[in-house]
């Protein structure tokens, strides 16, 4: 679609004679392109006038309304000059227009700080003239401080592109009437002064914004907008709510001025290039899009959103090859990981806030759990293990102790005899308060949530070291309980009803929900509780934490009998296994690297653990050897593979529920 200055001819009758006025105007045409798949080659080229009615296009009727149209030419449209070259017969290769833009471009914008930035704003400039091929196009961001360059970009960018036009204090419904008349690539500068809400507009192709029209008299009709277009927005900060997901963000620098004139440019600056290029959409439209479909099914490592934004920047730079797609690809993934750390500001605070909550609800649940796992096992003292847990949950990171989880229970005030039982205690005390934190949660209204949020993010008004985002006042002002409420919702935290006469409206957030909310929004917990209670990986099983286990014996035989076992494999402990005899009651075997010999497919500690059992017995039950084994903190599946380890070398059979001792010595 392009718009050329006509002449138009009308024949009117007065008094009997033929009048023939000519006056000069504005009109819509449709530059037609034509490829045939089968043969692969374009086949047809043809300008079609438009007009409100019905025109035929490849065979097809194509119902034609405008219900906006320019009264005037724009300087950056496809011009007559370039449509009769396409009739002609001549076609354009991006491969050999793209080093003339970068220069071009180059010649007007400064990225001396990371180069890549020239191929990834000329890939995008030249990805505007394919808008049509895509689904989505990525919303073009330059944001610095004043004097760095931001407004000059933006222009530099805008010419360069496919109907490029700048605006100033555009209105809602101006914006509407530019996309129905001409999809231009619209540049918007200090989007703070205008109206933010264009940037939730003009993404994905296909969406329409409905609005309600008055016409003749009090008839009212609604007018269906289809706002895609791509966007070229500056400001020295975005506005709060600006969805970043859906854009490219460049900060701008303060640097030199890269033309020797000092000027900005203007339409005609880049008017030679785009003659080409629109010489190329009209030829190399079908390239394009194979190309954008084979990248789809290419693993990129952009996903969902990220792949949306990067496809039409990434399909030119595959198309021109070389380092520009080695540049652009290398600056997305970056740009990717750069952006989650500026994506959804609000939806952070809101969980920084949620965060507090569940650490007052954990220190409540730890507290009543450590009495209730300690009478449960009917040893040990509740404050110990409190002391304990904390300890060997956040371990110090400058520890050199040769054992830390024995020291932890040193410093807790337990006794190093007693560790088995409460590396226990501390594991069912760990399941205890993940069941709980993700069954039952934590409760609240957006009003005590509010208070937590108010509690984390406020600053101390006399510590200048605090970086903390708010005043209180500022905090007040922005947000109230009735926007945290809102938010909450558009996070997907429903609303629930207590069952009492009060019929009160709270909040539930589950330790699993928390742990979904932080991987959708990007969100890294402050505290070392909550890190380890979303993220089980961290903490999966804290058998595995220390780097030595005790086992009591019954006595000195059950001793011996362990360390004949151990001899009798031969197994070579070198420096990463061991087996150390302390004392006439005890056994450590620790477990570092790997075994050397036996293999890393059983379990040192549970095959010592079995060992230990069956010195002073033939026979067991398949339930009291996991109870055994369970005191000592060792699991079910540990259990298993050791149990099949000890059978294939002839050392017990199980049967029928029962673990028989073959071998003795």
């Amino acid at each position: 679609l392009t718009y050329f200055i006509a002449k138009k001819q009308i024949e009117q009758e007065r008094r009997g004679k033929k009048e023939v006025k000519v006056y000069t105007t504005v009109e819509p045409v449709l530059v037609v392109s034509t490829y045939d798949t089968g043969q692969g080659r374009i086949v047809e080229r043809k300008v079609v006038p438009l007009a409100s009615g019905v025109v035929t296009v490849n065979g097809r009727p194509v119902l034609v309304e405008f219900k906006t149209k320019l009264t005037t030419s724009m300087y950056t449209m496809l011009d007559l000059s370039t449509t009769q070259r396409f009739l002609r017969g001549e076609t354009e290769d991006l491969r050999q227009v793209y080093p003339k833009l970068r220069e071009r471009i180059k010649g007007f914008v400064s990225f001396s700080w990371d180069p890549r930035l020239y191929d990834v704003v000329t890939c995008w400039a030249v990805a505007t003239y394919f808008a049509n091929v895509f689904t989505t196009f990525p919303q073009l961001f330059f944001i610095a401080s004043y004097g760095t360059g931001k407004t000059r970009a933006g222009l530099t960018v805008c010419y360069a592109s496919r109907r490029g036009f700048a605006v100033t204090d555009p209105t809602e419904a101006s914006v509407f009437r530019i996309a129905e008349a001409v999809r231009a690539t619209l540049f918007v500068d200090d989007i703070r002064r205008k109206a933010e809400h264009f940037l939730h507009m003009g993404y994905k192709r296909g969406l329409r914004v409905p609005r309600v029209e008055k016409v003749k008299g009090d008839r009212l009709i609604l007018s269906l907008f289809e706002t895609y277009q791509p966007l070229i927005v500056t400001d020295t900060e975005l506005p709060k709510g600006v969805d970043l997901s859906r854009g490219i963000l460049i900060q701008m620098r303060k640097d030199r001025d890269p033309h020797p004139e000092k000027r900005d440019p203007t339409p005609e600056d880049f008017a030679p290039l785009r003659s080409r290029l629109y010489l190329a959409e009209l030829t190399q439209f079908h390239e394009v899009y194979e190309t954008y479909r084979q990248l789809a099914r290419e693993d990129l490592g952009l996903y969902g959103r990220d792949w949306e934004v990067w496809s039409p920047v990434l399909t030119i730079a595959r198309i021109v090859g070389g380092d520009v797609w080695r540049n652009v690809l290398s600056y997305a993934l970056e740009n990717v990981e750069a952006k989650k750390e500026e994506l959804y500001s609000e939806e952070k605070e809101i969980l920084r806030g949620i965060e507090e909550l569940l650490l007052e609800e954990f220190k409540r649940v730890l507290e009543r759990k450590a009495e209730e796992v300690v009478k449960e096992i009917g040893r040990g003292d509740h404050t110990v293990l409190i002391r304990f847990f904390r300890q060997v949950l956040f371990p110090r990171e400058d520890s050199k102790e040769k054992d830390p989880i024995l020291a932890a229970l040193v410093w807790a005030g337990g006794d190093s005899a007693d560790l088995p039982i409460y590396m226990h205690a501390a594991q069912l005390l760990l399941e205890k308060i993940r069941k709980i934190l993700d069954e039952e949660g934590v409760r609240f209204t957006a009003a005590t949530l509010r208070k937590y949020m108010k509690a984390a993010l406020v600053r101390s008004g006399d510590d200048e070291e605090d970086d903390r985002p708010y005043t209180e006042r500022q905090f007040d002002r922005f947000w109230t309980p009735q926007k945290i409420g809102r938010r909450l919702a558009v996070m997907g935290i429903k609303t629930k009803r207590s069952r009492d006469k009060t019929r009160t409206r709270y909040k539930v957030v589950t330790l699993s929900l928390f742990r979904q909310l932080c991987q959708q929004y990007f969100y890294e917990p402050i505290n070392e509780e909550i890190t380890a209670l979303v993220f089980p990986n961290l903490l999966s099983d804290m058998s595995e934490m220390s780097t030595h286990r005790t086992f009591s014996f019954e006595n000195k035989k059950s001793r011996d009998v362990a360390l004949s076992f151990a001899e009798e494999n031969s197994i070579d402990m070198g420096t990463s296994l061991k087996v150390d005899i302390t004392d006439s009651s005890d056994i450590n075997i620790g477990k570092g690297r790997g075994l050397q010999e036996a293999g890393s497919d059983w379990d040192s500690r549970a095959v010592a653990a079995l060992v230990i059992l069956f010195s002073e017995r033939d026979k067991a039950t398949v339930t009291e050897v996991l109870e055994f084994c369970s005191k000592r903190g060792i699991g079910e599946e540990r259990v298993k593979v050791a149990l099949a380890f000890l059978e294939s070398h002839g050392y017990v059979r199980v049967e029928g529920g029962e673990v028989v001792w073959l071998r003795r010595r």
